[in-house]
């Protein structure tokens, strides 16, 4: 048991190994840490250990191969309060292969798992110009046993502005690992970027910050699930997510908590809220994101999932 958990973990966190080479040399203006899906944004940005939704992908590709089936699932969003800016999101996921029966799961997930997402923000800033950046996620999965998937994500990043500086594209690479230790707890590994790199059109060059993550969730009496979530880049950067859900109604409406601490040059924390409506079929989110202390301010994303079971 202790070798069949050890080996997949050291083949995802094998890449941390060169991470002294993918430092965060450059300008900036791409996002370091992945999108996260609706729910886990509304529960402090968490979900590293998120199953059953496929937005949870571009926060740990191993969280594919526990889907119960087919997903598609469109997402928007205000992004900067004040400003005319949007994020929207289009994904498809959906697990493969041979039937596997996860610990605590009602539905069979399966061995492997694919999914491909494209994450667009965009801001439209003075005199008429605008500024967005598209990130493609291409995720792919894999479950050696029902107890123990991995996963990685690569990324194609471009932007797109009618300022010939503000354009750049590049790749990235991020790697998951997701524990079932029980049916009531869970654990995830994290390294993003690794490796990583943006070329802007004015000839510049930089690689992107490499990005570590841990988390887990625990499922607690009364119908209530807590989860945890810690992310450092480059030792300057630091976030700590916490976030608690609770089910009424068989499962079919969840209410939820989330507190956000950000570390680094500008410490502070987020509150974040929302909701969840289980439609079978059709599923709802919401999320509220409140951060007083810079322009994001109060940001609002909503989600709406198609679930396509497995026969």
């Amino acid at each position: 048991m202790r070798k069949r958990i050890l080996i997949p973990a050291a083949l995802v966190l094998l890449p941390a190994l060169s991470a002294g080479a993918w430092a965060h040399d450059g300008r900036g203006g791409i996002d370091a840490l992945p999108q996260t899906s609706v729910r886990g944004q509304a529960m402090g940005e968490t979900g590293l250990t998120e199953t059953g939704e496929g937005g949870a992908f571009m926060s740990n590709p191993s969280c594919l191969t526990s889907l119960p089936g087919h997903q598609a699932v469109f997402s928007y969003g205000n992004w900067f309060q004040g400003l005319a800016s949007s994020r929207t999101l289009v994904l498809y996921a959906t697990p493969l292969g041979k039937n596997l029966e996860y610990p605590g799961a009602s539905d069979l997930g399966k061995r492997y798992g694919l999914g491909i997402a494209l994450d667009r923000t965009a801001v439209d800033l003075s005199e008429g110009s605008a500024w967005a950046s598209n990130v493609v996620y291409v995720g792919l999965a894999w479950a050696p046993a029902p107890y123990v998937s991995m996963g990685l994500a690569p990324k194609f990043i471009f932007s797109s502005s009618p300022v010939e500086s503000g354009k750049v594209g590049g790749f990235a690479v991020d790697w998951g690992l997701r524990l079932d230790l029980s049916a009531n707890v869970g654990l995830a590994f994290m390294t993003r970027n690794i490796p990583g790199k943006a070329d802007w059109r004015g000839g510049e060059s930089e690689n992107l910050p490499a990005v570590y993550s841990i988390g887990a969730h625990v499922v607690l009496p009364y119908h209530l699930r807590a989860e945890f979530m810690f992310a450092a880049s480059g030792g300057v950067d630091r976030r700590l997510g916490l976030g608690l859900e609770a089910s009424f109604l068989d499962s079919a409406l969840d209410l939820r908590l989330g507190g956000l601490r950000l570390g680094g040059g500008e410490a502070r924390s987020v509150f974040t809220a929302g909701f969840g409506v289980d439609l079978s079929i059709l599923d709802f989110d919401y999320a509220l994101r409140l951060d007083r202390d810079t322009a994001a301010g109060a940001t609002h994303r909503i989600s709406v999932r198609f679930d396509f079971r497995l026969p």
